[in-house]
Order: structure tokens, then sequence, then C-alpha cells
């Protein structure tokens, strides 16, 4: 069970009481997230946003995705969300194959660049 303080979500599933804040939830790694979801009574609109690269990865669990996929598809928002997603995937995915590496002098002058900008010492490329 995690326990934290601050504003929290009572959950009651297969008689586990699970106790999660707002904040306990952004700082769970994906892999504590996911058993998170799974103790969960119901997938929000909040776990479909911190589980939807898993999902795409195709990284989740059959489990999970079948939780995520029913809550898309009676979640007007949610199925918009997930549309976008994986339009924005299609479309990255689209730009890879035409784009051209960066030249070795723009890589240095972007080095320079955010050395000046941030102080930092970032080493030129040879």
């Amino acid at each position: 069970m995690w326990l934290v303080q601050n504003r929290e979500e009572d959950v009651v599933s297969s008689s586990i009481e699970v106790s999660v804040s707002v904040e306990a939830r952004q700082i769970m790694n994906i892999e504590e997230y996911k058993i998170y979801a799974l103790e969960k009574r119901e997938i929000t609109c909040v776990d479909v946003e911190k589980l939807i690269g898993e999902y795409f990865d195709g990284d989740l669990p059959v489990s999970i995705k079948a939780r995520v996929d029913a809550h898309v598809e009676g979640c007007e928002c949610c199925k918009r969300s997930h549309r976008e997603y994986s339009l924005l995937i299609d479309m990255a995915g689209e730009l890879r194959a035409d784009v051209e590496p960066m030249s070795i002098a723009a890589q240095n002058k972007l080095r320079q660049a955010l050395n000046q900008e941030l102080g930092i010492s970032m080493p030129m490329l040879t």
C-alpha cells in the first residue's frame, strides 16, 4: 500500500485499499504506475494520460491495455487524445525518413549557443 500525505484518492479493489496522492502518482516510475493501475477499480483519464506512451510502444500488459481501451472507448476526451497521439507518432515517423543528419559545423554552432545561453561547457565535435 502506498500511503502519502496531502490530497488522497481512495480506491478499493479486491479488498485492498490503496491511498495515493496526486503528488505520489507524479513521482512513481512507470512500472510502479502499472501496478497502481492494476489495483484500481477503474482506469481514469489521468491514468490514460500517464500510460499513453507505454500503450503506443506496446509495453503495457494485456490486462492494462484492455482496461485503457475500454476507458478510451467510453470517453470522448481520451478518444480524441488517443487519436491525436497516434497521429503525432505517424507524423514523427514520416519526418525521420526525410530529415538528413545535422552537420558537425551546425552541431558545434548549436553547442556554442547553448554553452553561452546556459553557462555550460559542452565540448565541440571534431
